[in-house]
């Protein structure tokens, strides 16, 4: 009897250990997965997509330089139309560091209110960056580029798309 308490004591410890050690890896993968899942930041198009876009027979359908809130930030904007049709919009001679992350909108008035479209986020804009708008945007609504800083909401920077 004393045997069987001892066997059935030293059993049950091993089973409960290996519980344990399951329950800490079914954890470990849940925080792992978040992390993957959460490192995605608005892809609604591949990177290889958003790489490969060119202006180069395009032709500029709507332009304007951006008006910051604060100096020294440069940069100016251009919608292309590609030659089949789809709409890229151009920020060229960018140099924007704003310290946090920024989000790009389309809107139909200087401030952003509906209709409006949010187009890409970004930590800052450098150079020159293209982005493949969404199909069917009619651009005679859509007049104003706006950036904002996110998660204050201010706008960082405007321009009227002529």
């Amino acid at each position: 009897m004393i045997l069987f308490r001892i066997f059935k004591v030293t059993g049950y410890s091993i089973v409960n250990n290996k519980l344990l050690i399951m329950k800490k890896f079914i954890v470990l993968l849940a925080i792992v997965s978040t992390g993957f899942i959460a490192c995605t930041k608005d892809s609604d198009r591949s990177c290889t997509e958003q790489e490969s876009l060119s202006v180069e027979n395009a032709t500029v359908t709507a332009a304007g330089e951006l008006a910051f809130a604060s100096k020294p930030n440069t940069g100016s904007a251009k919608v292309y139309q590609q030659k089949n049709g789809r709409y890229v919009l151009g920020l060229q001679n960018m140099n924007l560091a704003a310290g946090r992350s920024l989000v790009i909108y389309l809107s139909g008035s200087k401030t952003l209110s509906a209709p409006a479209i949010k187009i890409f986020s970004a930590n800052g804009l450098y150079g020159d960056i293209l982005h493949l708008l969404p199909q069917n945007i009619d651009l005679r609504v859509f007049k104003h580029l706006i950036i904002l800083s996110e998660p204050t909401e201010e706008i960082v920077a405007s321009a009227e798309l002529n």
